[in-house]
C-alpha cells in the first residue's frame, strides 16, 4: 500500500505491482517524477531500482533469502536452487553478484545463516544443535565457528546477553 500510494502521489500509474516488484503503464523518463519517487520510496524505507544491474542483484539477494527461508536447505544446493529460479548459469549470476555487492554470494549467504541463527536464539524454540540442522549446518561446530567468527561472540553469549541485536538484511552488505 505504501509504494502504491508513493506512485500514486508521484501520478505514476502502475500496471502491475507485487512484493518487490512493481510495473509502470509507461516508462518513467521525467527526471523530476522519477526524483519525487525516489525520495518518497527512501522516506518509507524503500529503494527505486533502476538499472538491470541493480535488478538483477536484488533478484539474487531476494533467492538467497528465500533459499535461507525454506525448512531444509540441505535438500538442494544454493547454486542449483539459483540458477533454476533465475535461469541463468551460476557463474554469471556469482561475478555479477560479487562485482556489484563487493561481497560474494557465499559470503552473503553466511552472513544470513548467522543472522536467522540469531532469530532463532532470540525466539527460543531450537537448540543450537537444531538451529545448526535448519540452516543446513553438518555439525553445530561449524555454526559455531562460523557464528563467532562474524558476530565476535559464541552462541551461548549471544544467547544470554539480550543487548546483542540482530542485524537489519539491508545493513548485512
Amino acid at each position: 500500500m505504501v509504494v502504491q500510494n508513493d506512485f500514486e502521489n508521484a501520478s505514476i500509474a502502475i500496471d502491475s505491482i507485487a512484493l518487490g516488484k512493481v510495473s509502470t503503464v509507461n516508462k518513467l523518463v521525467e527526471a523530476a517524477k522519477i526524483q519525487q519517487l525516489k525520495q518518497q520510496l527512501e522516506l518509507h524505507g524503500f529503494e527505486l531500482l533502476e538499472t538491470e544491474e541493480a535488478i538483477l542483484s536484488d533478484a539474487i539477494k531476494t533467492e538467497i533469502l528465500n533459499f535461507v527461508a525454506q525448512a531444509d536447505m540441505e535438500s538442494e544446493k544454493l547454486s542449483v536452487y539459483l540458477t533454476h529460479k533465475l535461469h541463468k548459469d551460476y557463474g554469471v549470476l556469482s561475478k555479477h553478484f560479487s562485482k556489484y555487492n563487493d561481497s560474494t554470494i557465499e559470503r552473503y549467504l553466511i552472513k544470513l545463516k548467522v543472522e536467522k541463527a540469531k532469530q532463532y536464539i532470540r525466539e527460543g524454540r531450537f537448540n543450537f544443535s537444531e538451529i545448526a540442522a535448519q540452516l543446513g549446518y553438518h555439525s553445530l561446530s561449524h555454526l559455531s565457528t562460523q557464528f563467532k567468527k562474524e558476530t565476535g561472540v559464541s552462541l551461548s553469549e549471544f544467547k544470554s546477553n539480550p543487548d546483542l541485536q540482530r542485524n537489519t538484511l539491508d545493513k548485512i552488505l
